[in-house]
């Protein structure tokens, strides 16, 4: 009984974060969604110690406490997303040609190099002290270091966003929650290992 309380439990947290993190990305008119994405990380964090539950209070406690931090990140993250919608529609607009396709690989590439960073970069936020240029070269050595963890977190957000866009939207209401959890089960053992290598 104990064992479904704590399922039970656990599954709750998913879809509340998950609600938490929706709210207070929008208040932020999407800008601060970074900041949001590393408060979800580090209360997750928080959970795995603090059984009592309080992840309503330690959401925004994160997002407080990682706001100066990651701010300025996320503005930039989401203004890079933006540019490149454009950047693709403008080259796609182009009459085909060897210029279109390398500017389109091009293109692909750096954004794909950006993609990867950036799924460490505010986990990194969430677990490490430092300032953000500390940070992104830490998250740089781990998008790295560990690529295939790089790519996999990218292609949960894409799927993710694939989900809603084109099957249901109800995948809005679950999806960031769970990748939250899942991102967060899967670095706590990475965590772990980098520390054990530092020491």
């Amino acid at each position: 009984m104990n064992k479904v309380a704590e399922i039970l439990n656990k599954v709750g947290s998913v879809l509340f974060l998950n609600i938490l993190f929706l709210l207070t990305s929008a208040l932020t008119l999407g800008l601060g969604i970074g900041t949001c994405w590393t408060a979800l990380i580090a209360t997750y964090l928080d959970l795995s110690t603090d059984n009592t539950g309080y992840y309503v209070r330690n959401y925004f406690k994160h997002c407080i406490q990682e706001l100066k931090e990651t701010i300025v990140p996320s503005i930039l993250f989401v203004l890079v997303l933006v540019g490149a919608y454009f950047l693709l529609a403008f080259i796609n607009s182009m009459a085909s040609g060897t210029l279109k396709t390398i500017l389109f690989v091009a293109s692909l590439a750096v954004l794909l190099e950006i993609a990867l960073v950036a799924s460490f970069f505010f986990p990194v936020c969430a677990k490490f002290q430092g300032d953000w240029i500390e940070h992104l070269n830490l998250a740089f050595w781990f998008a790295h270091r560990y690529i295939y963890l790089s790519v996999v977190f990218v292609a949960l957000f894409v799927g993710s966003l694939y989900l809603i866009v084109y099957v249901s939207f109800a995948f809005l209401f679950v999806c960031f929650g769970l990748i939250g959890f899942l991102e967060a089960k899967i670095l706590k053992r990475l965590w772990r290992e980098y520390q054990h290598e530092s020491e």
